[in-house]
């Protein structure tokens, strides 16, 4: 390959150009005839797949957007439940700070078994 500007654009139109002239087997035929090439007529012309992409990015973007949304229902459900989710995370710390409280109660209680019988000795 070249080194020069904009050669690889001018390979791949080159390569388009002769995708989009795909012959009949019938071509052989009057080659073998005439032994000329019927270049004025492609049989097969690639055509853009825009529309086909417009029309995924189109669905996807459909998709998306409700699974972004919520529906009515759930925000009003999720709503009318917060209150109960903020309780129960309330009682679940309170439940915690307690029993750190009783833990520390059992240390202390069992520091002064302990001061109380070294005093004894």
């Amino acid at each position: 390959m070249k080194q020069e500007r904009g050669f690889a654009l001018r390979l791949l139109y080159q390569l388009k150009m002769i995708l989009e002239k795909v012959y009949p087997p019938t071509d052989i035929a009057i080659l073998r005839k005439t032994g000329k090439v019927g270049d004025n007529q492609p049989a097969l012309k690639i055509g853009s797949s825009k529309d086909t992409y417009n029309k995924m990015s189109s669905s996807f973007f459909k998709t998306r957007l409700q699974a972004m949304n919520k529906p009515q229902k759930q925000q009003n459900m999720e709503g009318h439940l917060k209150q109960f989710e903020d309780e129960a995370i309330r009682q679940a710390n309170e439940a915690a700070r307690y029993l750190q409280e009783e833990k520390m109660e059992g240390e202390r209680v069992k520091q002064e078994i302990r001061r109380a019988q070294i005093n004894k000795l």
